[in-house]
């Protein structure tokens, strides 16, 4: 495990200094063996961060560790799973102010009362002009926590909780691909492909559930997303021989489980 925090570590440390995306630091180390674990140690300490750096800035502890995306790392598996694995100094001094963190995560738990909502860029590019406390996420782009009272302009703002938000993030298909969305409904990874692409390309979005489908239908309308086609079926039972489909490169395939706008997530 002491190997997957390294290499956790090394890819938080790229996209923090911009040098590289998480799929590209993944994808194209050859040293990572298990792409799927990194990626997903990867993901949940990012979607993590504003706990972690709390964290990083009230226990005086911390400031001493020079290696501070090992410090995340590791310090996401203690509030994520209340354990560290391995051993070495960092470990030893997580495990001294054991105490103060739960106190810390809970506290932030009850302070922030937010919700995260995606800007819906194939309408508009300027943020609209609202009265709540506004905070623009620090990876993803145009993706805000706001605070209540929520009323917001309908199809401009939509609800996203932030790790729902990573898997179009992570895929980041270039302008002017073919993509496929396996498990598409309601839509909203669907239309974070579709705002990503720029609405150019092409999506075809998948859900084999003939109300789920007209469900997402709406919403890619709604959201004036012209480059997604609507597919009710199953993608595992779809034409692999579909003239459609050849020139496929990217697939999403993420199942709708995320809960989000469920303000209890956070």
């Amino acid at each position: 495990m002491a190997l997957q925090y390294k290499q956790a570590a090394k890819v938080i440390d790229n996209v923090l200094k911009k040098k590289a995306s998480i799929k590209t630091s993944i994808y194209q180390n050859n040293e990572i063996k298990n792409k799927k674990i990194i990626l997903a140690i990867v993901s949940k300490t990012l979607a993590n961060m504003n706990t972690i750096e709390d964290l990083l800035r009230d226990i005086k502890d911390f400031r001493t560790i020079k290696q501070k995306t090992m410090l995340m790392v590791m310090l996401n598996d203690y509030i994520t799973n209340g354990k560290i694995s391995g051993g070495g100094a960092i470990k030893s001094v997580i495990l001294k102010n054991k105490e103060k963190i739960p106190i810390l995560e809970k506290k932030q738990k009850e302070e922030e009362t937010f919700k995260y909502y995606r800007l819906n860029t194939l309408r508009t590019k300027v943020f609209p002009s609202i009265s709540n406390k506004v905070e623009p996420d620090e990876f993803i782009p145009n993706l805000y926590k706001l605070t209540p009272p929520l009323s917001l302009p309908i199809d401009t703002l939509l609800s996203q909780d932030k790790p729902s938000c990573f898997p179009a993030f992570i895929l980041k298909p270039p302008e002017n691909s073919i993509c496929i969305d396996a498990c598409a409904a309601p839509g909203n990874k669907t239309t974070h492909l579709a705002t990503i692409m720029n609405n150019t390309g092409i999506i075809y979005a998948f859900d084999k559930d003939s109300k789920r489908a007209e469900l997402l239908r709406t919403t890619v309308k709604n959201y004036q997303a012209t480059n997604i086609e609507v597919i009710c079926g199953d993608f595992l039972q779809s034409d692999i021989e579909d003239i459609r489909f050849e020139n496929v490169t990217h697939i999403l395939c993420d199942p709708s489980c995320s809960g989000s706008g469920i303000l209890e997530r956070h």
